[in-house]
Parts: C-alpha cells; sequence; structure tokens
C-alpha cells in the first residue's frame, strides 16, 4: 500500500519536472512492484526529459514487456527510437502493431514520419496524408508534407499545407518562409506543372526566392530531434489506475 502511495505521489511529479524528487520513489515502486508496468513507464518519461534517451528506451522496453498490447508504449518507444536516431527500428515496432490498431492517428504519424527520416518519400506522403485526414493534424505532420509535395511540384498542395501549418502554429517562420517561396513557385510557373527538383537549377530564382531555399529550411527544421521531440508523439499513457 505505501509504495503505490508513493507512486501515485510521483505521477504529478513527473509532469512537473521536479524529475530529482520523483526518480527515488519510483525506482523504488519499480523494485517493489516488479508486475506493474507503470513505474517503467513513468521512469522512462522522467528519463526523457532528462534527455537519457538510452535509459528512457530501457524502461519503456521493460513497460512494453508487461504490457505488450498497450498502444501508448509502444509509441513511447517509438518516439524515443527516433530521437536516438533510429526510425529503422522506431518503423519496425509501429508496423508490427499497425494491423491491431490501424485508426489510430498516433501509429500511423509515427509510421509516416519514420519513413520520412528513412527516406520512403511515397510511403511517408501516403501515410501522413491518412493523418491529416483523421483530423489531427499538427505542425510536424504538415511542415513535412508541404516539403514532400513541393519535392514533387504538387506546389498547390504544397501551399495548403504550409498555409495549415502556419494556422496551427501562428508565427512559425519555417511555414512563412515556406509559404513565400512556393508561392514565388506558383506565380513563376503559372500553376502546377509536371516538374521535378532534379530538373532545377540551384541557382533558379524566382520573385527572387530561391526556389530550392524552402528545402533547406525543412532540412534544417525538420531534424529527427525537432520531429521527435517536438511534435512526435502525445505524452498520454493508458490503462493505469491507482
Amino acid at each position: 500500500m505505501m509504495v503505490r502511495r508513493s507512486l501515485k505521489k510521483a505521477r504529478p511529479l513527473v509532469a512537473q519536472n521536479r524529475l530529482d524528487e520523483a526518480q527515488m520513489p519510483l525506482t523504488r515502486a519499480a523494485i517493489l512492484l516488479p508486475g506493474n508496468p507503470e513505474p517503467q513507464v513513468l521512469l522512462g518519461d522522467l528519463y526523457a526529459k532528462k534527455n537519457d534517451n538510452s535509459m528512457a528506451a530501457q524502461c519503456y522496453s521493460k513497460a512494453l514487456a508487461l504490457a505488450p498490447e498497450n498502444v501508448d508504449i509502444h509509441i513511447k518507444i517509438a518516439r524515443t527510437y527516433m530521437l536516438l536516431n533510429n526510425p529503422r527500428e522506431a518503423l519496425a515496432g509501429l508496423k508490427k502493431i499497425e494491423k491491431k490498431f490501424y485508426d489510430n492517428p498516433e501509429v500511423q504519424k509515427g509510421i509516416g514520419m519514420a519513413e520520412y527520416q528513412l527516406g520512403d518519400t511515397a510511403a511517408a506522403k501516403r501515410d501522413l496524408n491518412r493523418y491529416v485526414q483523421s483530423g489531427k493534424p499538427d505542425v510536424s505532420v504538415c511542415l513535412t508534407l508541404g516539403t514532400l509535395c513541393y519535392k514533387s511540384a504538387e506546389y498547390n498542395k504544397s501551399l495548403e499545407m504550409f498555409e495549415q501549418a502556419l494556422k496551427l502554429e501562428p508565427g512559425n517562420s519555417t511555414a512563412e518562409r515556406s509559404i513565400q517561396t512556393v508561392k514565388a513557385k506558383i506565380q513563376g510557373t503559372g500553376g502546377e506543372k509536371d516538374l521535378t527538383m532534379s530538373g532545377q537549377s540551384q541557382g533558379e530564382r524566382s520573385g527572387g526566392i530561391r526556389a530550392v531555399t524552402v528545402l533547406r529550411i525543412i532540412a534544417g527544421a525538420l531534424t529527427i530531434g525537432a520531429v521527435a521531440g517536438g511534435y512526435f508523439f502525445n505524452s498520454k499513457i493508458s490503462g493505469f489506475t491507482d
């Protein structure tokens, strides 16, 4: 009973970033409640907040062994692998549960982002479009789709995605600069045409802005850390009770 009270007390400490206060009771709870995945999940969250993603991955893996059907733990592990610059492992884990949790938008977002990092642009576009169609778009997904559409010369769709990103996060400089670039490209070409980035000169300018600038902007903004840490997954965890 005392251990469970300590566990209950530790939950808000992790949420409030009082990590040093939370670490000891959580470590004790993990030892004394070996069949309960929650202490390991909270320890994983604690280490993730400390940017110790290797330890976070270990804790989440222990939790998953105790609760293999918990989709939120799968998502947390995938997020952590992305932060560890291992999108292949993140994708493999999410693919294992994709059929069972096909309608879970966070699973689709994770799959699409991992595919993007691995360079599978066709698959990333497909899965991230499914995520947007679920009605829960976020900034990172819109920026990524905007970039993918720009690369494939779908300029109107690219503009739509960048504008949606700006609506979700007013003042986002990446979205603002990207919108300028895509609008200039559209004005310079008369709309969407069958063009590819490989056919464009690096020195090409449209309306005074380099047509390839958008790709450089996004490449800088959508690092693995930005994708995974900034917007990649929510931090919820379900299925635990006092």
